[in-house]
């Protein structure tokens, strides 16, 4: 049997990878399921932005805090599209180094994979528009955005391209 909880904490603000690592409930949750799945680049805005090297290390705390109470959990690091580099709010730029710094972790650690999300869907968009892709135009996926998001999760975990 595979336990796995679902946890949506990220507010504004507050993201991981914004610097609201010590400020999520992250720490005192107590993990019960096998698998933990974690994906999102909050840290791409601009005056909160935070390096590749601080999101990688923020990540890897989360990794570490939940293996301290269930070490035999596996993790699967969603690598989220960039955002609509037109969008001035948005640092697209940062996120190939957001990427990188998922699979550095990957490569490091045991029970670790990564869906690499970026690049399906920046190789998608060369010949789509951003409101092919998503509800806003900006960085929110629609339905066929969510289609990209399943597609790269099953090449990963079943093989189907």
């Amino acid at each position: 049997m595979v336990l796995v909880g679902w946890y949506n904490l990220p507010r504004d603000g507050h993201a991981i990878g914004y610097r609201g690592w010590h400020r999520s409930p992250f720490p005192t949750l107590a993990p019960s399921g096998d698998l933990f799945v974690s994906g999102g680049y909050s840290g791409g805005v601009p005056g909160g932005s935070v390096s590749a090297a601080d999101y990688g290390n923020n990540i890897s705390a989360i990794i570490s805090t939940v293996r301290a109470k269930a070490p035999n959990t596996e993790f699967v690091l969603v690598a989220a599209p960039e955002a609509n580099s037109d969008w001035a709010f948005m640092d697209a730029e940062r996120f190939p180094g957001y990427r990188n710094a998922l699979i550095q972790l990957e490569e490091q650690l045991q029970g670790v994979a990564v869906v690499d999300v970026t690049t399906t869907w920046h190789d998608v968009i060369a010949s789509k528009t951003f409101y092919d892709t998503t509800q806003n135009g900006v960085n929110h996926p629609n339905d066929f955005g969510l289609f990209l998001y399943a597609q790269t999760l099953l090449e990963l975990l079943a093989g189907i391209p």
